[in-house]
């Protein structure tokens, strides 16, 4: 024990006599003492330490401000800038805690000809949490360098915002409560500088009006608003306020503007606003808004009816026609893209293209299509089907072959011929009427339903064409007690007249929350 204690005592004393004896010598080569410079001075400097150590860091003081700092190097090189006049250099170097010292002074002349900066642009208005490029000029002096500054402090700050060596600014998240001043200073002579004002603010939703969300799909979905002044076109959106995706640039200034949001997940909430830049320079962001897509959706831009079939955990769906009927993906109309469902019946047939899978899962939704009529027809059997609601008994197990009408969207005649919408409830063989609204030939018709599915008299129908509630009942039977519904878009009839007769239908949906 004592010879271990000795040993110790004596290893320690070694390493203190080590230590004690080293020196670090530091040696300024530029600039040589009392010798004149021009800014950025030059200070280059060495160190040795006896015995033979490492030199393991540097600091340079101007005037005693920490200027400079380098690690582990046997020697540093570097340009200061300094304003005009006699100034210290000090120069510190350690070796494993032994310091080292040398000091020199130099005097910085004014330089021959005046420096002169200038910032570009001379002023912005910022957004908060937005940024904005600055750049410089500096004549009088081939060193072209500057260091940018926010109120005076080097790249700034996260109060007042912050800008890089290269110029750009960005604007706190929080609008400043003192003015923010962007600075560019001569990196040769830090006396010339200029200063640019900018003014933070928060997002001007005065800016912006209607921003709305259209033909929400399973996938896309359609964005439109208006600015007050012309600008750019682009969306931000994500599934969180942070957004993280954005739209193509449309550079187009304008003040109706629309968008196409694409690459989407099905029923999904995704946040989403505007952008815009206007011819100043200056960006406007509108409010944060939301919408959900749809749970499932047809386009038709597979240029086939492929999206009907498409399969979920409750099966999925397809086309079930009956006499001569044909339904194909045609280009002849499309309310968006190229292609939409063409349905051709002729005499009394049926195309009927189905979704069940949704509506296994789900007893509330909307369901949404888009419908086109080339011309008016008469339905010369008194009744002609283009969407409708069936239920399965629940001895049927879902068995949809053996499923019954409930609620049928009918196609009607006015004593004129005009077509127009009317409810069917089938099991109890009565229609509901409406006089709000008719449908017009040769151009798109918006059909939306709310449908309830309940066993008993707690359900729910409810039918606006076009933005315009046409029908509602409540406390309604909707399917069979127990048993399962499917919903279909369809061209079915008794017979229409001119035969043979079709219709079109696309941007098909169904959805937990009301579409565009």
């Amino acid at each position: 024990m004592r010879k271990t204690f000795v040993l110790f005592i004596s290893i320690l004393f070694a390493t203190c006599v080590q230590l004690f004896a080293t020196t670090v010598t530091v040696k300024i080569s530029s600039p040589t003492n009392g010798a004149s410079s021009a800014s950025p001075v030059h200070v280059s400097a060495s160190a040795t330490a006896s015995p033979s150590r490492a030199i393991t860091g540097w600091w340079v003081y101007v005037d005693s401000v920490g200027v400079y700092q380098a690690g582990r190097t046997p020697s540093i090189s570097t340009d200061l800038p300094m304003s005009s006049g006699t100034h210290k250099i000090t120069v510190h170097a350690w070796s494993k805690g032994v310091l080292g010292s040398a000091e020199v002074s130099t005097t910085v002349s004014s330089p021959s000809s005046p420096v002169s900066v200038t910032i570009s642009p001379t002023s912005a208005s910022v957004q908060t949490g937005q940024s904005k490029q600055f750049s410089s000029t500096v004549s009088g002096t081939s060193n072209t360098a500057v260091t940018w500054l926010v109120n005076g402090t080097t790249g700034g700050s996260s109060s007042l915002g912050t800008v890089s060596s290269a110029g750009l600014y960005t604007a706190p998240t929080v609008v400043p409560t003192t003015p923010v001043t962007v600075t560019a200073k001569s990196y040769y002579d830090p006396t010339s500088s200029a200063n640019a004002p900018v003014s933070v603010f928060a997002p001007s939703t005065a800016q912006f009006s209607g921003l709305t969300s259209s033909l929400i799909m399973m996938k896309g979905a359609g964005v439109s608003w208006t600015t007050a002044t012309p600008m750019t076109s682009q969306v931000q959106y994500g599934t969180t306020a942070a957004y993280g995706s954005s739209t193509s640039l449309d550079s187009t200034s304008a003040t109706g503007h629309s968008m196409t949001l694409l690459g989407l997940s099905p029923n999904t909430v995704y946040h989403y606003r505007a952008k815009g830049q206007d011819a100043s320079g200056s960006t406007y962001y509108s409010d944060d808004a939301t919408f959900t897509t749809a749970l499932w959706s047809a386009d038709h831009e597979t240029g086939d009816l492929s999206n009907w079939t498409i399969s979920g955990p409750s099966g999925s769906g397809g086309m079930f026609n009956s006499g001569t009927a044909t339904g194909v993906a045609s280009p002849d109309y499309a309310h968006t893209g190229t292609y939409s469902l063409k349905a051709t019946i002729s005499g009394s047939s049926a195309v009927r293209m189905f979704r069940w899978n949704e509506t296994y899962q789900n007893p509330t939704m909307y369901y949404s299509a888009w419908y086109y009529f080339p011309q008016r027809y008469q339905a010369t059997a008194g009744w002609w089907n283009i969407m409708q609601w069936k239920s399965v008994t629940q001895a049927n197990n879902c068995n949809l072959s053996l499923s019954d009408p409930f609620y049928v969207l009918d196609v009607h005649n006015r004593a004129d011929g005009t077509m127009y919408l009317r409810l069917y409830n089938w099991q109890k063989g009565f229609y509901t009427e409406q006089t709000l609204k008719n449908i017009n030939v040769g151009q798109w018709v918006h059909v939306q339903a709310y449908y309830k599915s309940a066993g008993d008299n707690t359900g729910h129908v409810t039918i606006w064409q076009d933005g315009v509630q046409i029908i509602d009942l409540a406390n309604v039977q909707t399917k069979y007690t127990g048993g399962c519904y499917a919903w279909s878009v369809d061209n079915y009839s008794g017979g229409l007249s001119p035969n043979p007769a079709t219709i079109y239908a696309d941007d098909v949906s169904i959805s937990l929350n009301p579409q565009q």
